[in-house]
């Protein structure tokens, strides 16, 4: 499970509304002069809203833990990478096969069918995870809540 620590904004009947703090890899980074630093500095204290459902008593402001399935983030990432790299590498093996060496037919013809091919490989990729997106893995969930440590309980 993926868990971050998110905050309650707004409390419905069966839901609540929660705010994360958008985090990177990069914050552990020591170099920070890098392109990925540079952007994660850019894009800071970005949240990501979500509305879940959740049946015990909360606050507004009280914190929770948002647990996430690793198994629903690596399917989407691999079918959203994956799939139309593969359809982009089949499609421009078969272009280049078929149109350059045995039609001899001008290499940007390879081109167009690699980028046809990968249009189409995010095509499907996205048909794949609109189906399989109901499956609770893919879902956040609300894990707990998150019980801070205050300096009373600390000294005692």
């Amino acid at each position: 499970m993926i868990e971050t620590v998110a905050t309650v904004v707004a409390v419905n009947q069966g839901t609540i509304t929660v705010e994360a703090l958008r985090r990177s890899s990069c914050d552990q980074c020591a170099d920070k002069d890098c392109g990925n630093g540079q952007v994660n500095r850019a894009l800071s204290n970005r949240y990501h809203r979500l509305s879940l459902p959740f049946d015990e008593p909360v606050a507004i402001g009280q914190q929770v833990i948002v647990a996430l399935p690793e198994q629903g983030l690596l399917t989407a990432a691999g079918l959203m990478f994956v799939v139309p790299l593969l359809a982009i590498l089949i499609g421009a093996g078969i272009g280049q096969w078929l149109l350059v060496e045995l039609l001899a037919q001008h290499e940007l013809w390879v081109v167009v069918l690699a980028a046809s091919a990968g249009v189409a490989g995010f095509t499907i990729a996205r048909w794949w995870h609109r189906k399989i997106q109901s499956h609770q893995w893919f879902e956040p969930h609300i894990k707990r809540l998150h019980h801070t440590i205050t300096a009373t309980e600390v000294s005692s």
